[in-house]
């Protein structure tokens, strides 16, 4: 039992089809900011880069609102991000 092992979840939801890199508004401290959210590239370059630094070790979800927003999402039925 001396082999411990560390598990990392990563976690994406309400991507809402957005293929690509957009602004996006956030709340912070009661104000809003607006900054870079989003992109497929942009997250499977984070889920990559996590997945190299804990070889078998990252476990990662979809939570849901994937398929749809966008016009390429709604349009496609979601093949649009499934293919990309």
């Amino acid at each position: 039992m001396g082999n411990k092992k560390e598990l990392t979840f990563l976690q994406m939801n309400d991507l809402h089809g957005y293929i690509d890199l957009h602004t996006e508004i956030f709340t912070e401290h009661n104000k809003e900011i607006y900054c870079p959210a989003g992109g497929l590239a942009r997250i499977a370059t984070l889920f990559e880069n996590i997945r190299d630094e804990r070889p078998n070790q990252v476990i990662a979800l979809d939570n849901g609102d994937t398929f749809h927003g966008t016009y390429p999402a709604v349009q496609s039925k979601g093949v649009a991000l499934v293919l990309w």
